[in-house]
C-alpha cells in the first residue's frame, strides 16, 4: 500500500498551489479594476452608491473564493481512498 507521508507531502503541495492561485486571482481582479470603475460610473448613473457597488464586487469575490475552496475540498475527499 501507499505511504501516508506521500499523501501529506502532496497535500502540502496542493495547499501551496491553492494559495498561489488565490493570490494570482486577487491580482487579476485588481487588474480588472478599470472595467469595474466604468461599471461604477454606470451604477452612479442608476443612482446606486459606489460603496454599494464595491460591496457587491467584494461579495462576489468572497462567494467565488468560497465556492472554489468547497469544490476543491469535495474533489479531494472524492479522490482520496
Amino acid at each position: 500500500m501507499g505511504n501516508k507521508l506521500y499523501v501529506y507531502i502532496f497535500e502540502g503541495i496542493a495547499g501551496l498551489i491553492i494559495i498561489v492561485a488565490s493570490i494570482n486571482y486577487m491580482n487579476l481582479s485588481t487588474a480588472r479594476s478599470g472595467k469595474r470603475s466604468k461599471e461604477s460610473a454606470c451604477a452612479s448613473h442608476w443612482a446606486v452608491s459606489e460603496a454599494a457597488c464595491s460591496t457587491v464586487h467584494a461579495g462576489i469575490f468572497v462567494l467565488v473564493s468560497i465556492g472554489f475552496v468547497v469544490a476543491l475540498l469535495l474533489l479531494s475527499y472524492r479522490c482520496l481512498p
